[in-house]
Formats: structure tokens, sequence, C-alpha cells
């Protein structure tokens, strides 16, 4: 029988911090898990801050957003805010493979994001590039965005309301 040798070429590297231990592998664990949600909160943070300077919501700004509503998302959203397909509230694609605007009220999906991200829709366009979701930052001022956003909030019951204001409106 031949005996092993420690050759040298045919050993298994050993780890700078040496063997690693059910504790060490807990700790390093531990401490890679911590760096990734520091980052994701941070990034979090960074991209969907609450806008410090949103107007107050009031009865006026919902009849102006209503008013902006009417003349420049209507045509795509619905007159009442139900979308281009009542069947399908929540938008997609039509079969000829072209986009549906979604419901703007409660049967959509745009209670599921935080103001801010409703904003920047409005303001810069829907993240798909081939979506017809345009951005209206060359035609409406800030504070038309919001009125608009406080009307379609208004669209939606109370207890929804309700439950946005306390959970997502200000959110990641």
């Amino acid at each position: 029988m031949a005996s092993k040798k420690n050759n040298k070429n045919n050993a298994t590297p050993k780890a700078p911090w040496g063997k690693l231990t059910p504790e060490k592998k807990r700790m390093l664990l531990l401490g890679s898990a911590s760096a990734f949600f520091g980052l994701v909160a941070l990034a979090v943070g960074v991209f969907w801050l609450p806008d410090s300077n949103r107007p107050r919501i009031t009865p006026q700004t919902v009849a102006q957003g209503k008013a902006l509503f009417q003349a420049n998302c209507a045509v795509c959203h619905g007159e009442e805010g139900i979308g281009q397909d009542p069947a399908n509230p929540k938008g997609g694609m039509s079969n000829d493979g072209k986009f549906v605007a979604p419901s703007m009220d409660k049967n959509g999906h745009a209670f599921h994001h935080p103001e801010s991200a409703l904003f920047e829709t409005i303001k810069n366009g829907s993240m798909a590039s081939d979506s017809p979701m345009r951005g209206w930052a060359n035609r409406l001022k800030d504070e038309e965005i919001w009125a608009l956003i406080d009307y379609i909030e208004s669209l939606w019951p109370p207890e929804l309301l309700q439950f946005y204001r306390a959970n997502i409106s200000t959110k990641s």
C-alpha cells in the first residue's frame, strides 16, 4: 500500500481566517445578512423618501385633480378611473400585445404604491420603456401632479384610504 503524502498541489486551500467553526459560520451569516439588509434600507430610503413638499389635501385640490384627470388621464384610465378594460382592472397586456391602462379606483393597483412612486410615474412616466404612460413633467406642475394623486385617492373607499395612509402612502 502506498502511503499518503501531503502534496501541496492537491491540498485543499485554507481560508485566511482559519477553520470555519459553527460559531464563525453563524457570525459570517449574521454579518452578511446585516450588510445586505442595511444596503436595502439605504436604497429604499434614498429612492422612496416621502416628499416633504407635498401640499396639503383639501377639497379644492381634489376638485382640481378631478378636472386635470378628466382633461389628461381619462382617455386611458377611463372617465371614472376604471381603466381601459374594467374586466382587467390591474391593467396588463391586451391580446394584440398593447398595454392596458389600469384602473385608478379600488379595483386597480395604484394603492399598492407609495405616493412618491405615484408622483414619479405621473411626472416621469412608466419605468417600462414600451409603455404608453409617458411623463407629464413638461405639461403639469408638481402641485398639479399632487392634485391628481389627491383625486385618485378620493376614488378609494374610506377604509382602503385609511389603510393606505397608515401603511403605504409614505412607505416603500
